[in-house]
């Protein structure tokens, strides 16, 4: 294995601080989302925006780290520029890391081994992970697109006319927080406001 250079140490003491910060914008995300008492709640743009760009800081130094562990090189700006914003992307990106490890490597291929399976199966993990995802690419500027419509009323199914809110990312998470509760934890429901989950 080649001698480390004292550019590349500094490269990895920078990935070390954005992991950090990485880290620390996931924990706000998490600390944002058990602050929201009701489920109608613009709070949670800031869980939306902290989880965004956490995981995908957090991706983008796996896979950085790992292309320099492979290659002796880190990823060039026009790389990572490419990878752009899609978390589900780069979740796939990070998948495809780990079936770059040999198997020959057993301990390293045990120890990875069920974070491969998790962030490949894992139903709920990538359901909010593309919820995010859009949320990075399109959604946080929401309100910005609304207003540039020519036209914001649209008919609806009782045959009125008025505004559609399907694609708010706020209906998106209440729809998945809804049925989350509703199914899988339904003693949650009584605490929670579930009148409308399409109606921010």
């Amino acid at each position: 294995m080649k001698k480390i250079t004292f550019e590349e140490r500094v490269k990895i003491v920078y990935l070390n601080n954005i992991l950090d910060i990485s880290l620390k914008l996931i924990h706000l995300g998490i600390k944002e989302l058990e602050n929201v008492k009701i489920i109608n709640n613009e709070d949670y743009y800031f869980v939306f925006l902290y989880l965004s760009i956490g995981f995908e800081l957090l991706m983008k130094i796996m896979i950085s780290l790992k292309s320099y562990k492979d290659n002796n090189s880190f990823p060039t700006e026009e790389e990572l520029r490419g990878i752009g914003h899609d978390l589900d992307k780069l979740r796939k990106g990070v998948i495809k890391n780990y079936d770059k490890i040999s198997g020959d490597i057993i301990e390293k291929y045990r120890e990875i081994e069920n974070d491969k399976k998790f962030i490949s199966n894992h139903f709920m993990l990538i359901k909010i992970i593309k919820l995010i995802a859009q949320f990075a690419i399109n959604d946080r500027y929401f309100e910005l697109n609304f207003i540039t419509k020519k036209e914001i009323f649209e008919k609806t199914n009782s045959g009125k006319r008025g505004i559609n809110y399907s694609h708010a990312p706020i209906v998106k998470i209440n729809i998945l927080v809804h049925n989350y509760v509703k199914k899988d934890h339904p003693s949650l429901a009584d605490k929670m406001n579930f009148d409308d989950p399409n109606n921010p």
